[in-house]
């Protein structure tokens, strides 16, 4: 005998409905309101924690060391040119320059030879060789520094040639009573002088020979050769 069986009864869970709250309202009403913008930035800042780096603290400058430096390592007994500057600079552990430290004081090894004012003005005295030593406090701390200074009183002899269209050297330093010799080579020239007081000129042009003068006046002397324009030199007697 056939029986059919009666259909399985199939079982539903409840569905409950979602019933929006007045909370869920106002929090999608407020983020409606607000820019996308700052929506974006109030959730990184939310998920930020903790402070923000602070800054490094920067090294506090110390008065290391003093440099000094000089205009002119050499000088003449006599002038032109029997003088140089100084200057001294405060510097930091990182070799940096410091101001507001005051002014160094300035002593020379030997007065005799060279002299030194407060501004650090050295002054040539009589020939040789000295130390000029610059000292600087500030904050307790002390720093020196030394340059050497040599005092000259120029060559009594010198040579001056002309292998193309040009003395070599061109300016010449020499002692008081000094003598320059001209030595010129294939190409002719001659020395014609321009300031007062300078021994007599050698107008004729020569070449392969040599002439000379003697200085016996202090002064700067310029001359030219009148073969080759522009072609000049100097004599400096000190």
């Amino acid at each position: 005998m056939y029986r059919q069986d009666a259909p399985a009864t199939q079982t539903h869970s409840p569905t409950i409905p979602f019933v929006p709250s007045r909370f869920s309202h106002y929090l999608e009403d407020t983020r409606s309101r607000l820019p996308t913008p700052l929506v974006l930035l109030l959730a990184l800042l939310a998920g930020c924690g903790g402070d923000g780096p602070s800054e490094v603290p920067q090294p506090q400058a110390d008065f290391t060391s003093l440099s000094l430096s000089t205009s002119s390592g050499t000088i003449y007994s006599r002038p032109p040119g029997n003088s140089a500057a100084l200057t001294a600079r405060a510097l930091d552990q990182n070799g940096q320059p410091m101001g507001g430290l005051g002014t160094p004081t300035f002593t020379s090894d030997d007065s005799g030879i060279a002299s030194v004012d407060p501004s650090g003005n050295v002054t040539a005295v009589a020939s040789g060789s000295t130390s000029i030593r610059a000292s600087l406090t500030a904050n307790g701390v002390t720093r020196t520094a030394a340059v050497a200074i040599t005092v000259t009183d120029g060559a009594t002899e010198a040579t001056v040639t002309a292998p193309l269209v040009e003395f070599t050297p061109r300016v010449v330093d020499l002692a008081l009573g000094g003598t320059v010799t001209w030595a010129f080579e294939s190409i002719p020239h001659n020395v014609v002088f321009s300031t007062q007081g300078a021994p007599a000129d050698l107008p004729a042009p020569w070449s392969n020979a040599s002439h000379s003068r003697t200085f016996p006046t202090a002064g700067s002397f310029r001359y030219e050769c009148g073969l080759h324009a522009g072609m000049s030199g100097e004599v400096i007697v000190r």
